[in-house]
């Protein structure tokens, strides 16, 4: 079962260069309900926004605060691939580094973004990568 920070990643990652909420049903293996509620909460957060064009077709878009949540979640499962899973905890414990993990992230304010840093929309580098970002 994926959790809260898992499904965050793989929403923010599709939503990198703009997608439908449709697509994300398809691309995160989410229900239109699911989607609904992931969403909702990320635009809360700031990690996403809403781009209306032309027609009647709104995308959802990446912020920067996104961005850095990516990244931040990438190189954390690089640093715990290949950790035994004993060290890496399970049920409860695991919860609560996550729990700590979202709290750190909800810490950190759209001021920090830094030009040149991070992930970007068009040929920056990517997220899956086999070097950490």
């Amino acid at each position: 079962m994926r959790d809260f920070p898992e499904i965050a990643y793989c929403v923010l990652s599709a939503c990198l260069n703009g997608a439908l909420r449709s697509h994300l049903v398809r691309m995160c293996n989410l229900n239109s309900r699911q989607v609904g509620r992931y969403t909702e909460r990320l635009l809360d957060s700031g990690l996403l926004e809403v781009e209306t064009g032309p027609g009647p077709r709104t995308e959802l878009r990446t912020t920067v605060k996104g961005r850095r949540y990516i990244e931040t979640y990438y190189r954390l499962l690089v640093t715990l691939e290949g950790a035994p899973r004993e060290k890496r905890g399970e049920g409860r414990r695991d919860r609560s580094f996550w729990t700590g993990v979202a709290r750190l992230l909800s810490a950190i304010g759209p001021s920090e973004a830094k030009p040149g840093r991070g992930l970007t929309a068009g040929g920056g580098r990517s997220v899956g990568a086999e070097e950490p970002v």
